[in-house]
């Protein structure tokens, strides 16, 4: 589509402007019942979405604008007026939230908080201190791959499934737009290792397996480019060795401190024709 992307973002805004509207007749009609002040009403996205960030579009994305959603809850008679949580709240936490403000006991195979004491002020004793992100590649949008990441509040870790393409690190802190990959600082290599392991574990099945989904194709997708528009991109150039580099089996051992060193036992071995 030839549609400029200001103006794509201005249809996109318009139909938020309807929903917008929707929602201020429904507190009207609340209002008018009597039934106000016993009602919650909660508006959330199910994604965020990319409008340029990154060179990119769409909300497949793990990136902060993809990932990230709006969470607006409206409570006269039972949350502040005005408050921001900073807690990691998610979509999984919704039904539990619901069926504690209903009186409601949860099902013991709900994975979601209840983020009720939160609207209200209150500290939790136990909180998430990290959340996982999971797409998975569909023959129609094949512009993003099958993408894990998990979030913690001060660094989120991405990779790619399925692609030969790097990770990419990032400190939420120091670089909230996500421009600086930190995948290659040594000093940050502990962190790599540990949340490479956490996402790891954490996207096991209830039977503590893992599985990839897989979406039948129907037709070749929609794999048609613009012939005038960006091709696909170089390697890095930190992948790119000469034959016979030092580091050309470093593949074959796991990060960590002791790495460089058994790397440099293994060449000493291979060049001697061991």
């Amino acid at each position: 589509d030839d549609l400029p992307l200001t103006e794509f973002k201005r249809e996109y805004h318009r139909t938020l402007s309807a929903v917008d509207d929707s929602i201020g007749r429904i507190l009207a009609w609340l209002e008018e019942t009597g039934q106000l002040d016993n009602t919650v009403v909660v508006l959330m996205g199910d994604n965020g979405f990319l409008f340029g960030e990154h060179g990119l579009i769409d909300k497949r994305n793990a990136y902060e604008e993809s990932m990230r959603v709006p969470l607006i809850a409206y409570a006269p008679k039972r949350f502040q007026r005005g408050l921001q949580v900073r807690e990691m709240v998610a979509n999984i936490d919704l039904a539990p939230t619901f069926l504690s403000l209903a009186g409601l006991e949860l099902p013991g195979h709900y994975e979601g908080l209840n983020w009720a004491p939160l609207a209200q002020g209150e500290q939790p004793g136990e909180w998430r201190d990290h959340l996982i992100y999971e797409y998975y590649w569909e023959f129609n949008y094949p512009q993003t791959p099958t993408t894990f990441a998990i979030r913690t509040p001060t660094y989120k870790y991405i990779q790619y499934h399925g692609v030969w393409d790097t990770e990419e690190l990032f400190d939420l802190q120091a670089d909230p737009r996500e421009q600086q990959n930190l995948i290659d600082d040594p000093a940050l290599l502990e962190v790599q290792v540990r949340l490479r392991r956490q996402i790891f574990e954490g996207l096991r099945d209830s039977s503590g397996q893992h599985a990839i989904a897989y979406s039948q194709k129907y037709n070749q997708g929609a794999v048609f480019r613009h012939s005038d528009r960006s091709k696909a991109a170089e390697f890095p150039d930190a992948w790119l060795r000469e034959s016979g580099a030092t580091d050309r089996v470093e593949h074959w051992l796991p990060d960590g401190p002791s790495k460089e060193e058994t790397l440099m036992q293994i060449n000493k071995a291979l060049s001697e024709g061991k």
